[in-house]
């Protein structure tokens, strides 16, 4: 959402284009738009609507911070994460949440399963924004997390996104064993329209010879991935 806009949300349109959403949050007709966090507690299940999500993420990037009891509310209602216009929020909370938060929020989202999450149209968007900012020892529980769901993940329309994002951050003795999963499945994987973005991250991101067991078989196969429109690029 353009900044002009998120500002609008957060003053204009919260006094004047929606007034039950301005009585919601006990309005006294200010229109500064100085609405942070706090004035948003006990209204984050709101953020299912597109308007609501849009304010309240406004409310987030304004603020520069998320207040704690914001962030308990994320914490307990978890299922805002896959919603359509909720997670959007969800990812606004992370990108601005302080670091003890955001290993709160690894916490609960592992007890929600990251790998169905990762599958999801829009939990997937959460996850992304999730390994955006963990650190390196947390990066490498998720990696423990989805160890044995690599090749499955790579094909996924949504998963493949947040494979490359952690292929990003994973340290090199990650990326070997990802790159042990597909061995044996580089021909498929490269002709895959999922695939293939997966394969093309690994070879940004590995190092000296951790990739050798995929160029090998690149090399071996090198005919029929020429002949595959996807595989070319």
């Amino acid at each position: 959402v353009p900044s002009r806009l998120m500002r609008w949300a957060a003053s204009d349109w919260w006094n004047s284009e929606s007034p039950q959403w301005s009585h919601s949050f006990g309005d006294t007709g200010s229109r500064s738009g100085d609405v942070g966090p706090e004035r948003c507690s006990g209204k984050l299940l709101a953020a299912t609507s597109q308007w609501h999500s849009r304010a309240l993420q406004a409310q987030i990037q304004n603020a520069g911070y998320v207040s704690d009891q914001l962030f308990q509310e994320f914490l307990a209602s978890p299922g805002i994460c896959d919603d359509i216009f909720g997670n959007y929020v969800v990812q606004k909370l992370l990108q601005y949440a302080s670091p003890t938060q955001i290993k709160h929020a690894f916490v609960a989202l592992k007890a929600r399963d990251l790998g169905r999450l990762s599958r999801h149209q829009f939990g997937c968007r959460v996850v992304q924004a999730l390994v955006d900012r963990l650190d390196q020892r947390d990066i490498v529980q998720f990696c423990a997390l989805v160890r044995g769901q690599i090749p499955e993940l790579t094909t996924h329309p949504s998963a493949n996104h947040v494979l490359q994002r952690l292929l990003q951050k994973m340290p090199q003795l990650q990326l070997q064993t990802v790159v042990a999963e597909l061995r044996g499945k580089v021909v498929e994987l490269g002709c895959d329209l999922h695939g293939c973005r997966v394969l093309q991250r690994m070879v940004e991101t590995c190092e000296g010879d951790v990739l050798d067991p995929v160029l090998d078989e690149v090399l071996d196969n090198a005919e029929a991935l020429c002949e595959s429109q996807l595989a070319i690029c």
